[in-house]
């Protein structure tokens, strides 16, 4: 069971995502908060695994929550849900620490791949971040990260990759690709190792840069 912490100031939209959650099997509400203030002085003990958490609300905003969250090493992971589609504050949030950044529009099936995604991967990447990555990347103030280039990825691990892009989990690939999911949780590792980088964030932003996949 992924249990789930909301994060809003406004009680309607906290009980529209109840209401929502209780229809999927796979996570429960354990933690309610109107503000960041709250959820930081709650959060441990509560065994909060993901938490959905608004940009702007009173004493502590979404930004500020993850600050904290990351000074403490804590081991929550974060989606943010707003209604600003800036690219700059996208990019900025994933960098501070965030998994995901969901739209309050989004739908639930959305909110339910997110939540999956982030449990399974580490992050979730929809069209709103993976175009602000990019657009940070074409920056002229952009820091290109070090990669390794030393070994070529393979065809499967290619195509493994493009996937995982694709924001599919682990059991998804699987079935796309016939494979069990332990094989392509091998896949995984090989390609981090061959690319150098720590997390899934990272392998995104090595598939863009080396123009491996189509995002």
């Amino acid at each position: 069971m992924i249990r789930l912490a909301l994060v809003d100031d406004h009680s309607m939209f906290r009980e529209g995502l109840l209401s929502v959650i209780a229809g999927i099997p796979e996570m429960e509400v354990v933690l309610e908060c109107g503000n960041g203030k709250d959820f930081i002085d709650q959060y441990e003990g509560s065994g909060v695994d993901i938490a959905l958490i608004d940009l702007e609300m009173p004493l502590m905003n979404g930004i500020e929550t993850i600050e904290r969250l990351s000074k403490k090493k804590a081991e929550v992971k974060v989606i943010i849900v707003s209604s600003n589609k800036e690219q700059t504050l996208i990019a900025s949030l994933m960098e501070l620490g965030a998994r995901g950044y969901l739209l309050k529009e989004a739908d639930t099936k959305e909110l339910e791949k997110a939540v999956l995604s982030i449990h399974e991967t580490g992050f979730y990447f929809n069209d709103l971040v993976s175009q602000a990555m990019l657009t940070k990347l074409a920056g002229k103030d952009a820091i290109s990260p070090s990669f390794n280039q030393a070994e070529q990825l393979t065809a499967r691990e290619k195509e493994v990759l493009q996937l995982i892009c694709e924001e599919y989990t682990t059991q998804e690939i699987a079935e796309k690709l016939f494979l069990s999911p332990r094989t392509i949780e091998n896949h995984r590792v090989r390609i981090m190792d061959k690319s150098g980088v720590r997390n899934t964030a990272g392998l995104v932003v090595y598939a863009i840069q080396n123009k491996l996949v189509d995002v």
